[in-house]
C-alpha cells in the first residue's frame, strides 16, 4: 500500500483564493474590482508557493516564544510550500494570470498598492460564472495531473482542508468529478475542540456561537448537494466501526479496499470529551443553543 502526503492546499479556500475569486470576480466587476481582485489571486497564490528562509526561521523562533502565536503573528503561511509538492506551481500561476488579464498597462489609481516601483494595472473584462469556472478548471486540473505525475502510483487528489465542505457547491462547479466526504461530529465536542485551537474562540459561549453559525450554514445548502458526490460519516463511526466504514468510503471513492487502512490509531478522536471538560451549567448552554443542531445530526 503507498503512503501518500494529505495537506491543506489552501489554495482552493481560502480568501484571495480561487473560490473567493470565483464568486467575487463574477457578481461584480470594473475595471478597479478586476485589477485588485487578479492581483489579489496571483499575490496569495505565489505566497503559498514559497517560504522565505528569513520568514521559516523567525516563525520558528516564534513558535518558541508565543504561546499559541497570540501574542505576535507569523508571515501568513510560513509553512507553505506548494512548489515542493505540484511541480511546476508558479509557472502555472503566471499562466493562470495571463489568461484572467487581457493586457496590463502602466498606471495608478487611489487604490494602487502602496510604495510600488513602476506600477501597473491589470485589466480584465466582465466574466461571468461559467467562463471563470473553464479558465479556474484549467488550472486546478493541471496543477492535480501534476501533482499525480509526481508521485507514480497516486490517482487521487486529496485536500482535507476544513471549510471544503462550506464551499462545496463551488467546488463541484469547478471540478465537476470531485467528491466530497463530510466527517461528522458530535457538536458539543466541536466545540470542546474549538477551545483549544489557536485559529478559534477561547471563550466558550463564543465557541458555541462559532459551532452554531458554522453548522447552520453547511446545514442552509446540504440538501442540494449530489448524494452521489456527497457523503457523510460519523467520526464515532469510523472509530467503533472501523473496518466497514472504511470498505463504503473505499466504494464511494472507487478505491480498493486493503487491510492496512484499519491500521492507523483512532484511539485519539476524543468522542465524548464534552461530558468531562464541561461544568454542568455550561453542559445546560450547550444543549439550549446547539439541541436542534444534536437532534438533527442524530446524537442524543
Amino acid at each position: 500500500m503507498a503512503h501518500y502526503k494529505v495537506f491543506e492546499s489552501r489554495f482552493i479556500s481560502d480568501p484571495d483564493g480561487i473560490v473567493d475569486f470565483y464568486k467575487g470576480y463574477s457578481v461584480n466587476w470594473s475595471p478597479y474590482l478586476a485589477d485588485r481582485r487578479i492581483k489579489r489571486l496571483e499575490k496569495f497564490l505565489f505566497t503559498l508557493a514559497k517560504v522565505n528562509p528569513f520568514h521559516k526561521f523567525i516563525g520558528k523562533v516564534l513558535g518558541i516564544i508565543n504561546k499559541n502565536n497570540l501574542i505576535l503573528s507569523p508571515k501568513a503561511y510560513t509553512d507553505w510550500e506548494l512548489s515542493k509538492y505540484i511541480p511546476n506551481f508558479e509557472q502555472y500561476i503566471r499562466e493562470l494570470v495571463s489568461e484572467l488579464k487581457e493586457f496590463s498597462f502602466p498606471a495608478i489609481w487611489r487604490g494602487t498598492e502602496s510604495y510600488t516601483f513602476w506600477p501597473k494595472i491589470y485589466y480584465g473584462k466582465p466574466k461571468g460564472e461559467e467562463e471563470l469556472a473553464l479558465i479556474l478548471r484549467r488550472f486546478l486540473d493541471k496543477l492535480i495531473k501534476k501533482q499525480s505525475e509526481s508521485k507514480k502510483e497516486a490517482n487521487l487528489y486529496v485536500d482535507d482542508s476544513p471549510w471544503n465542505i462550506l464551499i462545496a457547491k463551488d467546488l463541484f462547479s469547478l471540478l465537476p468529478d470531485t467528491k466530497i466526504i463530510n466527517v461528522l461530529r458530535d457538536p458539543r465536542d466541536i466545540t470542546a475542540s474549538f477551545i483549544k485551537q489557536d485559529w478559534s474562540p477561547k471563550n466558550f459561549k463564543d465557541a458555541v456561537i462559532y459551532c452554531k453559525d458554522v453548522t447552520e450554514y453547511w446545514f442552509s445548502f446540504k440538501k442540494d448537494l449530489p448524494s452521489e458526490k456527497y457523503m457523510e460519516i460519523k467520526l464515532e463511526d469510523l472509530v467503533s466501526s472501523s473496518e466497514p466504514i472504511t470498505r463504503k468510503i473505499c466504494d464511494f471513492i472507487v478505491l480498493p479496499y486493503e487491510n492496512q487502512m484499519i491500521e492507523i490509531d483512532l484511539s485519539k478522536s476524543h468522542s465524548g470529551r464534552w461530558e468531562k471538560e464541561f461544568s454542568e451549567e455550561e453542559k445546560k448552554y450547550l444543549q439550549e443553543q446547539l439541541g436542534d443542531i444534536i437532534a438533527k445530526l442524530g446524537y442524543k
